[in-house]
């Protein structure tokens, strides 16, 4: 399995709405990632966020390999589609997240984090199946 690797934070473009800002990209093998972390259970702001950054990530897939290149020092071609991944307060029924299921059909992995003394303690979810979806203000 191919490490996440981090990329850079905070990247705002501009958009015809004004901008839109991604948290967190990484690459994950030949795959950019988009995660978004938030310290609430924001689950309709969260997919709208992650999938319209995926979204232009997989339309601008070239000048992307760009940068992901500049910032790693080597050729770095990417490959569609982009992962999405949430990062959130972890809760669970009978072991999982209970969005899990609704967000993997979404193409989008779900992280939860718990906070621990002086660290975190992360829950990775399942790997989801990647395909290309429409962002969410597109979808009829």
């Amino acid at each position: 399995a191919s490490p996440l690797r981090f990329i850079t934070d905070e990247l705002a473009l501009p958009t015809a709405d004004g901008r839109i800002v991604c948290d967190l990209l990484a690459l994950h093998g030949d795959r950019p990632v988009v995660i978004e972390l938030k310290p609430g259970r924001e689950k309709q702001r969260l997919v709208e966020q992650v999938t319209t950054y995926a979204a232009l990530i997989e339309t601008n897939l070239e000048l992307f390999s760009a940068l992901y290149s500049a910032i790693l020092g080597h050729p770095t071609p990417l490959r569609a589609p982009c992962e999405r991944w949430i990062v959130w307060p972890h809760r669970t029924i009978a072991g999982h997240d209970p969005q899990e299921q609704a967000l993997a059909a979404l193409g989008i992995r779900v992280v939860g984090y718990e906070a621990m003394n002086d660290s975190f303690r992360f829950h990775v979810g399942r790997a989801v199946a990647q395909t290309r979806i429409p962002p969410a203000h597109d979808t009829p």
